[in-house]
């Protein structure tokens, strides 16, 4: 499994890897094992004219999300990862939509990133601020019509949670 994962870090071309088996639960933790396990969670928020909030970091298209601060739930993170990360609030959680994974290295070591996503509601009318401290150069509202010109070539994690949304168009 180390060399698997390895050789899976330190291509230039490999950009997904997928491991099957029966037993999915022992395949998960034996990759825990591999990984320091950081708990994260975000929001897919949707404003008063249908229009979806998304942010572009480190040349990406992405959603807002982070690490949860000591003794927050999933919801409390979702909801000020949100505010910190585009200036707003008056946000409302919707409900839960899915979960998703995704490995990245972070100086030297292997980081599995679970985020717990939530769809929300926004009611305001505040500009867009993005959290340049983030790396994030771009908050806006796009249309659900629109929403392929962003997400194609971004993170398939991210076009998960609009798939898990039910927005057609991603």
């Amino acid at each position: 499994m180390v060399k698997l994962l390895d050789f899976f870090h330190s291509s230039d071309f490999l950009r997904n890897l997928f491991i099957y088996g029966d037993d999915t639960g022992t395949i998960f933790n034996t990759l825990c094992k591999h990984y320091k396990v950081v708990e994260a969670a975000g929001g897919l928020v949707r404003n008063s004219k249908g229009d979806y909030l998304i942010i572009r970091r480190n040349d990406f298209w992405d959603l807002p999300k982070g690490k949860g601060d000591k003794g927050e739930t999933r919801e409390e993170t979702a909801l000020r990862e949100v505010e910190e990360e585009c200036g707003i609030s008056q946000l409302r959680i919707e409900k839960p939509l899915t979960t998703t994974f995704h490995i990245y290295i972070e100086e030297k070591q292997r980081v599995l990133k679970v985020t717990d996503w939530f769809a929300m509601s926004y009611s305001g009318n505040e500009s867009l601020v993005p959290q340049v401290k983030e790396n994030i150069t771009e908050a806006i509202w796009v249309e659900q019509t629109d929403i392929n010109k962003y997400l194609n070539g971004t993170y398939s994690s991210v076009k998960d949670v609009f798939k898990a949304a039910g927005v057609e168009s991603a």
